[in-house]
């Protein structure tokens, strides 16, 4: 999968990480329905499942909101680690205790599925543009989430911004 990140017409905005099990892991077939039944007009590039049929990745672009996402499976060893840093990090600044609730319920999960969003730039903006959210949509980034976590019946979130889906 060529990542977005060699793009020079996108730029990384955030991550997201989708935390589910295992066996709930989607189907390729299962993602293009769901993405492709979404109301919002996607295109999905560079669809890849393993010998199963099991998703590894795609790239959803999302012409109307200036946004493509880079969607991969991360199969990792180390999720356990991963998982009780977040939980560390993130119960210092969460409050809401459905959102404390959905953070200890991370140690249930041993997959994951990252969602690397980006800005697609327009030919009227620069990248040192001040503001730079004239033209961008997370719209599509909300959905996406939305979706892929009712297939997997994970907990979507980002970290960096203490965020629960």
């Amino acid at each position: 999968m060529m990542s977005l990140f060699d793009h020079p017409e996108y730029r990384w905005r955030e991550t997201y990480q989708l935390f589910h099990k295992k066996t709930r892991r989607p189907t390729l077939e299962d993602v293009k329905r769901v993405l492709g039944n979404a109301r919002e007009k996607y295109q999905l590039e560079d669809l890849k499942g393993d010998e199963s049929g099991c998703f590894e990745s795609v790239t959803v672009f999302a012409p109307e909101a200036f946004a493509a996402i880079d969607i991969t499976y991360v199969a990792d060893d180390q999720g356990d680690e991963q998982i009780s840093k977040i939980q560390e990090e993130m119960k210092e600044i969460l409050e809401d205790p459905e959102d404390l609730a959905k953070l200890e319920s991370l140690s249930e999960y041993d997959a994951c599925l990252d969602l690397l969003h980006f800005e697609r730039l327009s030919d009227l903006m620069s990248q040192e543009d001040e503001d730079m959210n004239t033209f961008f949509d997370p719209g599509a980034l909300l959905t996406v989430i939305e979706k892929l976590t009712a297939l997997s019946g994970g907990v979507c979130l980002d970290s960096a911004s203490a965020t629960i889906m």
